[in-house]
């Protein structure tokens, strides 16, 4: 991580040093081209050039200008520290030996005189006389001072993102990591304990230790427990197969009332065999149509209407409540059941994490049903409420 983050710094130095370069360049190349073409125009028209060039005061814009007759003699300089220069070299150039050959001219050097590069551009007038701009400009190496700081900068930037996206990579993969070992402990744990209970009494009616009168309890337990393992490995898959739902990240526009309805329908038996009420309740403006992945949102219904009658008492009601406001879908579930104490609020959405085992042993609970819906509402970017008091009941709010 940290060797990409040099390679980066590297690499960006030196590609805003050649652009900032290059850009600069062809900045002052342009500008004297433009400068070069002005004074052609005005000085083609004069035959005496110099007095109309010196009422400019040209002498301070940062730009040498000269003009030189068909001989190459220097007739006008706005450069005035001839001692500095050689002559020679000045009118020898070769953007005015292009300028005397195809009419105009350019060129770049380094000067060890003024420590910079100088760029030349060359014009010839209607004359003959030869016109030449040129301007002293920093070389590469200060331009790469001048934009150190912005170097500078960007490297504390990559150097920090670098780091923090190090720091929550590690973070990321511990929480993953330790999330499967406590899940596979969980799956190991209440496999384990139910396997246990089928050995034993399948061991003992085996060895003939069981009394004939006991031996429906003892099949019935082991069906019971059973049972319960078989409940563990559907939730476990339909786990798995959420997150190959989120993966594919399929959707369509469906009628939440009728899924409601199905749900309620699915439920009855077992509401009819616990002597609980289940209500359905459209308080919406009749906007009952969502686009969420149907089966999903299936299975949020289903679980907790499901645990509403699991967990409620005898002659309970549960009502399913369907609105919709301000843009979102809202899903409330309310029994009037056994409820849930305030400390475990936190943790009933965990996985396997169950407030009452003995409880859920009777029911069949796998401690997955609500971590199921966390899961589930998550990935449609919703939210989830849940407001429970012991001994009065449980409300679970759920906005999509």
């Amino acid at each position: 991580m940290y060797f990409l983050a040099v390679v980066s710094i590297v690499a960006t130095t030196c590609i805003l040093v050649f652009s900032f370069y290059n850009l600069f360049e062809i900045q002052v190349k342009n500008e004297l081209k433009s400068k070069a073409v002005f004074f052609e125009r005005s000085l083609n028209f004069l035959k005496d050039k110099t007095p109309y060039l010196n009422a400019l005061g040209l002498y301070d814009i940062g730009i040498r200008l000269s003009i030189l007759d068909v001989d190459k003699n220097i007739i006008f300089d706005t450069y005035t520290d001839k001692e500095r220069e050689d002559i020679k070299s000045y009118i020898d150039n070769p953007a005015i030996n292009s300028a005397i050959r195809d009419g105009e001219g350019e060129y770049k050097h380094f000067s060890k005189t003024f420590h910079g590069e100088i760029y030349y551009y060359a014009l010839e007038l209607q004359d003959g006389t030869i016109i030449c701009l040129s301007q002293n400009t920093d070389g590469i190496y200060s331009v790469f001072i001048n934009i150190l700081p912005i170097i500078v900068l960007i490297a504390i930037f990559i150097f920090v993102l670098c780091n923090f996206l190090a720091v929550r990579f590690i973070k990321e993969r511990a929480r993953a990591e330790k999330m499967r070992r406590e899940f596979s402990a969980n799956v190991s744990h209440e496999l384990k304990t139910p396997l246990t209970v089928i050995f034993g009494y399948a061991d003992m009616m085996n060895n003939g230790m069981v009394k004939e009168k006991d031996i429906k309890d003892s099949v019935e337990k082991i069906k019971n427990e059973s049972s319960r393992i078989i409940n563990l490995i559907e939730d476990i898959i339909r786990l798995s197969e959420w997150d190959e739902e989120v993966a594919s990240g399929e959707t369509e526009k469906f009628n939440l009332q009728e899924i409601a309805e199905e749900v309620i329908d699915t439920l009855k038996l077992l509401a009819e065999e616990k002597k609980v009420n289940v209500k359905l309740i459209n308080v919406g403006t009749g906007n009952n149509k969502i686009n969420a992945n149907k089966r999903m949102i299936y299975e949020v219904i289903f679980n907790l209407v499901e645990n509403a009658i699991k967990y409620n008492k005898m002659n309970g009601n549960v009502e399913v409540k369907l609105l919709y406001e301000k843009g979102k879908h809202i899903i409330e579930v309310s029994d009037n059941g056994i409820g849930i104490p305030k400390k475990y609020h936190d943790r009933v959405f965990e996985r396997f994490y169950r407030v009452d085992k003995s409880r859920s042993k009777k029911t069949g609970g796998t401690g997955l049903g609500l971590s199921i819906v966390k899961h589930i509402v998550q990935y449609h970017k919703g939210n989830m409420k849940l407001e429970s008091e012991e001994g009065i009941g449980t409300r679970i709010v759920i906005k999509l």
